[in-house]
């Protein structure tokens, strides 16, 4: 048998990467933060402890890599949302891309808005946050500025907050909550359209 190539090495080592980040992430979600172990992480996701360590130095770490990992959701909306569409079909193809990705990446933002509650942990991940919230608020402060919305500043912080209540509402009860209604009353709001 052939000794393994570097990209083959590579390819072993984001695999092993992944199986570490999906378990942790699956674990913050379900147990919080720091009621999970690096012992539980590495019996999750059916590795050793030892292997956990060759990647991360610490639990914080990959709590670090998953959050930077999420943001990235935030970041990539923007490339759904065609330049050719009038201002209104902007808002709403960024406001349906928003919910599905609430929808999607359910685990992920279960886990962010449960660490929000957890003071400590939060403050760890601070300088991520803070560019996670800034790029989103620049994002909807672009595109309310294109529908004709005064004080763009403060409307973008007030729909910021109205997404992360719905989703916040969504998690608490994803069989029964109505949020592709929700994302139609907002889009409501600023379009001044009923979907």
């Amino acid at each position: 048998m052939a000794p393994r190539t570097r990209e083959q090495f590579q390819k072993m080592r984001e695999k092993s990467q992944g199986k570490i980040l999906k378990s942790a992430l699956e674990l913050f979600s379900q147990k919080g933060f720091h009621q999970t172990s690096i012992d539980a992480i590495a019996k999750y996701a059916e590795i050793s402890k030892g292997l956990i360590y060759n990647y991360f130095d610490s639990k914080e770490e990959i709590l670090l890599d998953i959050v930077t990992d999420g943001f990235k959701l935030i970041k990539e909306l923007e490339n759904f949302v065609p330049t050719s569409l009038t201002p209104k079909q902007k808002f709403d193809t960024l406001l349906t891309v928003t919910f599905n990705s609430i929808k999607e990446n359910s685990e992920f933002w279960k886990m962010f808005f449960h660490l929000l509650s957890q003071p400590d942990v939060i403050t760890k991940l601070s300088s991520e946050v803070d560019k996670m919230y800034s790029s989103l608020f620049k994002m909807l402060e672009l595109h309310l500025s294109e529908l004709g919305v005064e004080d763009v500043e403060n409307q973008a912080k007030l729909l910021g907050a109205m997404i992360d209540g719905v989703a916040i509402h969504y998690y608490l009860n994803q069989e029964h909550y109505p949020i592709d209604l929700m994302k139609d009353k907002v889009i409501q709001l600023y379009c001044g359209e009923e979907k």
